[in-house]
């Protein structure tokens, strides 16, 4: 992967006997940053100033003698513009405070915080060393990714571990980290769903462009809230390019949005934030996927076409019945949430339908979309269609190629697979996760499945996890058990052989859903959460805490059917 730089020059010093400092800004932005260090040793030398203008450095010089030990410290303190006007000067006031309290008072700090996070969003397994390390690797790199204290930023698709997708942002955070941290962490989720409302003005624009209304979020999101996917690939080595279509037919994420927005407020009953916020995301999107939707006077209902759904190996297809079925979800969701406003907020109500140039006849709209909108479906054989003319693609025998690292993709070539009747990952098992028995009947499910699971490639990270909850769901313990143990490799194993390019922070939260959502079988209904674990085998005991409506509960489940609830 090229490098680059995104710093101007450098700007570095020394301040006192034993520290250094260093400045810079960004080149496309002007973000600053500052980082003002000090390196600390209990013996008696004095520190020397050493290297260059552009890598400062502290050095010192010590004769050690047998059993009288040294103690070296390291203290950094980083700000940047983003929470100071000032970075450096704050910076060199943070070291300050942090010399006078000292490493082990520091430590002990740092100790004590850690301890509050885990002991809200720790996993426990009996039984299964593996699974244990496997999920709270992933539950860390979520929550060190997780903007704790700004509405501004998001959480990339790579977390904070390596330069894959630059950073950017996309439906990984909505709908695969961010229920960890609704459930565990619902401040940390709070700040998430901000940085969209605060990107409103990105997606209101990006739809503008296209020639619809409302809010259209983009696929690949930064700080700007606009659309920065890139239109090409960069070269092969035979100078071939080519055409990135998900940011411009990917359109689900403003869905996803919604969902995760929803999942947040039914948690936590965040009423002031809905009120404030989150209303205006899920309502302007609706008037979106209004717009979007065509009337086809000829079938006499209205279809969605030239979309991509989370099955990216087919692009621009006609009615990707995770697509629609997640508008209608959308709008659904849209008008509950415009009843809710009416009725115990009216002045926000009238205020949003002002602002968002909503009326009666928007409502009627959005019903007529609801009830017409075509969800692909086959009677005969009782499944959900993926898109118009999947079934007349190439049959492959996905399961054949097992076992294997690369996907079939780059097997077959992109625009052989394009023709082939393979999936790269969670699609209609997607849309079974997110709406359960609110898609269909549980023998619709199972159709679903059996059809499906078969085709599937996983060649994205995000979807192992997300079968394994499907699977446990319907009652495969086995095949769950084995998918889950796929998922838990993709990093700590390196199994997808791309971890260089970061840790894959959608399959972290897939793990945490897998095992809540799939083993524990733990899901909101409309008297609160409710359990119906599948534990695999060999796991003796589950122990996992959840936060709802303000209040954390501690959940134990004994393999073999025993639970105990008892709250924090």
């Amino acid at each position: 992967m090229t490098a680059f730089n995104h710093w101007q020059p450098w700007q570095t010093g020394q301040h006192g006997n034993d520290e250094i400092w260093v400045q810079s800004r960004t080149l496309q932005n002007r973000y600053g940053m500052a980082m003002h260090g000090a390196l600390l040793c209990s013996g008696r030398h004095q520190p020397r100033f050493t290297g260059d203008a552009g890598h400062p450095e502290v050095e010192y010089t010590l004769n050690l003698a047998e059993r009288r030990p040294v103690t070296i410290t390291k203290l950094v303190a980083v700000h940047t513009t983003r929470d100071t006007d000032q970075p450096l000067i704050t910076a060199q006031h943070t070291l300050a405070a942090a010399r006078q309290k000292g490493y082990d008072r520091l430590y002990k700090e740092h100790c004590r915080a850690w301890e509050k996070v885990w002991e809200l969003s720790d996993v426990e397994i009996e039984g299964d060393e593996f699974s244990q390390q496997a999920i709270r690797f992933s539950i860390y790199h979520v929550l060190i990714a997780a903007p704790q204290h700004d509405e501004q930023a998001n959480i990339g698709a790579k977390t904070l571990s390596g330069p894959g997708y630059r950073g950017h942002a996309f439906w990984d955070t909505e709908l695969f980290m961010v229920p960890l941290l609704t459930a565990t962490q619902p401040k940390l989720s709070h700040n998430l769903m901000m940085y969209r409302y605060h990107r409103l003005a990105g997606a209101r624009a990006k739809a503008v462009a296209e020639g619809y209304q409302g809010a259209m979020f983009p696929w690949e999101s930064d700080d700007t809230g606009e659309e920065v996917t890139p239109k090409w690939t960069p070269p092969d080595s035979k100078g071939k390019r080519i055409r990135i279509w998900t940011g411009d037919l990917e359109q689900h994420v403003t869905s996803d949005i919604a969902y995760a927005m929803m999942q947040y407020w039914r948690w936590t009953r965040d009423d002031e934030f809905m009120r404030q916020h989150g209303a205006e995301v899920i309502l302007d999107g609706a008037s979106f996927w209004a717009s979007r939707a065509e009337w086809k006077p000829e079938q006499a209902r209205y279809e969605i076409h030239h979309v991509i759904g989370p099955d990216e190996y087919h692009e621009d297809v006609n009615n990707s019945v995770f697509t629609n079925r997640m508008a209608r979800w959308h709008l659904e969701s849209a008008l509950e949430v415009w009843d809710w406003l009416a009725s115990a907020h009216p002045d926000d109500a009238r205020r949003l339908v002002e602002q968002l140039e909503l009326s009666e006849a928007s409502r009627q709209r959005w019903q007529e979309v609801i009830q017409r909108l075509y969800i692909p479906f086959d009677t005969e054989r009782q499944i959900h269609i993926q898109y118009d003319g999947f079934f007349d693609l190439k049959p492959v025998d996905v399961l054949a190629f097992e076992p294997r690292v690369h996907s079939l993709q780059s097997v077959f070539s992109y625009e052989t697979t394009r023709g082939l009747r393979i999936i790269k990952q969670a699609d209609v098992v997607m849309l079974i996760a997110l709406l359960g028995e609110e898609l269909a009947p549980r023998e619709v499910l199972l159709n679903n499945w059996n059809t499906y699971y078969p085709l599937c490639d996983h060649g994205s990270s995000l979807s192992p996890a997300v079968h394994a909850w499907v699977a446990a769901r319907l009652g495969f313990d086995q095949l769950a058990w084995e998918l889950f143990r796929h998922a838990a490799g993709i990093d700590l194993e390196d199994n997808k052989g791309n971890s260089r390019d970061g840790i894959h922070g959608a399959a972290c939260g897939g793990l945490w859903q897998a095992i809540v959502f799939g083993f524990a079988g733990l899901r909101l209904s409309e008297n609160g959460p409710i359990l119906d674990p599948r534990l695999p085998a060999h796991w003796q005991q589950l122990r996992f805490c959840v936060s709802f409506h303000g209040k954390t509960y501690q959940i134990t489940l004994l393999q073999g059917g025993g639970i105990n609830i008892s709250k924090r």
